[in-house]
């Protein structure tokens, strides 16, 4: 295990879980259950893409983000109080391989004997280590790997209950996630998904990863559900479209100039005037002021686009 500086910019930090020095695909904890499609909120198709590029493009914190930021503090000094250990904040990360862990807390950032991890939750109800959700497992298995010790969890759960719960040990997780990121980083160096991993991709994703090429492939029989599904979609959104149109006309026609409609005097509906919008004339500014122009329009990445047979559906 290697003892690495954890930078204090994020924006440095994340790129350090994009590439190890030699130049292998990095994972960090909180890539583990992605990994190993354990993940309910991205995919490993959603990794794939985020890997390929070593462009760092940070998301806004969400509020469960935010929450367990402002809670860590707090669920740190639980854990100590009910292990009798003072945790800290480790201003170093753990890289082994291909892994690079940061942690929440330690006994001994140099030497640590003992980790943990802080969660909240409005998911899961979690009283034992049988209640630990695979999502957690895996990230802190990640952990115990890289940092050879016991990782527990400290965790605010959905019924407002704090708990200190070791991790169950389980060495073939270990084998499994060093194997994974092995073969799954092969591929992002490649730049093309495994095989058998394409059904975690969405559209977008696959648009981004191949290079579209003027050929034909021969689609199978359930080409034809997907192409119907497209089709039926489509016309929903323009039926959608044309009874919303329909319902403002009406609506607009009772309400003429008052901009508040009331069923047995309470407010069903209000329509009500907003200040426009500022726009740019972008056509007359190319005209007048093309160099200036130039300076600042920025070229969009190219795009594909899905259309279909018109006519009767497949048979």
């Amino acid at each position: 295990m290697e003892l690495i500086t954890k930078p204090a910019d994020r924006t440095q930090w994340l790129a350090q879980r994009k590439r190890t020095p030699e130049g292998l695909v990095s994972f960090g904890g909180s890539d583990a259950p992605i990994l190993m499609g354990a993940s309910p909120f991205r995919s490993r198709g959603d990794l794939f893409v985020e890997k390929a590029t070593l462009e760092v493009n940070e998301a806004a914190p969400t509020s469960a983000m935010t929450t367990g930021n402002y809670a860590e503090p707090m669920l740190l000094q639980y854990a100590s109080d009910q292990l009798g250990v003072p945790f800290v904040t480790p201003l170093v990360q753990y890289r082994d391989g291909q892994w690079l862990i940061t942690a929440d807390g330690v006994d001994n950032p140099t030497k640590p004997a003992v980790c943990v991890e802080c969660k909240t939750t409005s998911r899961h109800s979690i009283r034992d280590a049988s209640d630990i959700p695979q999502v957690y497992l895996w990230q802190m298995w990640a952990q115990a790997m890289v940092m050879g010790c016991p990782v527990f969890l400290s965790v605010l759960d959905r019924d407002l209950r704090l708990s200190v719960i070791e991790c169950p040990t389980n060495p073939a997780a270990f084998d499994a996630l060093r194997l994974e990121a092995e073969v799954f980083g092969e591929w992002v160096l490649r730049g093309e998904p495994m095989p058998d991993d394409i059904d975690n991709f969405s559209a977008e994703q696959i648009a981004s990863l191949f290079k579209v090429e003027n050929k034909q492939v021969e689609l199978g029989a359930d080409a034809i559900i997907w192409i119907e599904a497209l089709n039926d979609a489509r016309k929903m959104s323009a039926d959608a479209e044309a009874l919303e149109k329909n319902a403002k006309d009406h609506l607009a026609r009772m309400l003429l100039d008052a901009d508040t409609g009331t069923i047995n005097g309470e407010v069903a509906v209000t329509w009500k005037q907003q200040k426009g919008r500022a726009t740019t004339d972008v056509a007359r500014m190319r005209q007048d002021h093309p160099d200036l122009v130039a300076q600042y329009e920025k070229q969009g990445s190219p795009f594909r686009v899905f259309r279909t047979t018109k006519g009767k559906k497949q048979q």
